[in-house]
């Protein structure tokens, strides 16, 4: 989307294709799952009527995801923009209201932080002022310590950050299932779509007699504390 003249604050959602996304979350059927997913988080983000920009695999430049995603927020910056809203594709229980309640404190001075249930976020807010490319490439991005440690990045250059409710996101069928019957907040839509995939993978094990799990990435439980806090919005 081109740059609407005036505007400061931007959304960047950055999600790879559903073709890419499978290569790193060995979902059976993840395909038709993450355009699913993408499509509601497009979907949302237009209800903002924010000006937005989607990057996938084919627009991001970088060696790393770090590199990658500071490289697409410091692209947004350089078109003018003086403040950011990043989120992914992986949280079906993101809806507009969130973003605008992260446009309307950011908006105060305030970063924002969505923190998801692995210890990650689903949705990040910054001012330029507050964004260092090369430090924030350096992060440790995909990992369990990245939430906090995007906290302390923020602290470190004097901002604020404020929290929104924790959130799950969809890395394996574990997850799938966690979402599609323990949480009210998801549309109708995602949650048939959700309960439909459980159902198909239900019906291939019993006809295969594979392993459930077989191929699944299930969560440990490393000692994050946000798993025991997820806070169903």
């Amino acid at each position: 989307m081109q740059h609407i003249l005036g505007q400061k604050t931007a959304v960047l959602v950055f999600a790879n294709s559903a073709k890419e996304e499978v290569k790193h979350k060995p979902i059976r059927g993840g395909a038709t799952l993450f355009d699913a997913l993408t499509k509601h988080t497009l979907n949302e983000v237009k209800k903002t009527e924010l000006p937005f920009f989607h990057f996938t695999e084919q627009d991001q430049t970088g060696a790393t995801f770090g590199q990658r995603f500071s490289n697409a927020i410091q692209h947004l910056f350089n078109l003018g923009f003086q403040r950011v809203i990043t989120v992914g594709n992986d949280s079906p229980q993101l809806r507009a209201r969130h973003i605008l309640k992260a446009q309307a404190q950011i908006e105060l001075g305030k970063n924002v932080l969505g923190p998801s249930n692995d210890g990650g976020f689903y949705l990040m807010a910054l001012h330029h002022r507050s964004f260092d490319k090369k430090t924030f490439g350096e992060l440790s991005w995909q990992t369990r310590k990245i939430y906090r440690e995007t906290i302390a990045y923020f602290k470190d250059r004097n901002f604020e950050t404020v929290p929104l409710p924790v959130m799950a996101d969809i890395d394996s069928l574990f997850d799938i299932k966690k979402i599609a019957h323990t949480t009210r907040s998801i549309t109708t839509e995602i949650r048939r779509f959700l309960v439909r995939l459980i159902v198909q993978k239900k019906s291939f094990h019993h006809v295969s007699g594979e392993n459930p799990f077989f191929g699944f990435s299930l969560p440990s439980n490393r000692g994050s504390p946000l798993v025991l806090s997820l806070i169903l919005v």
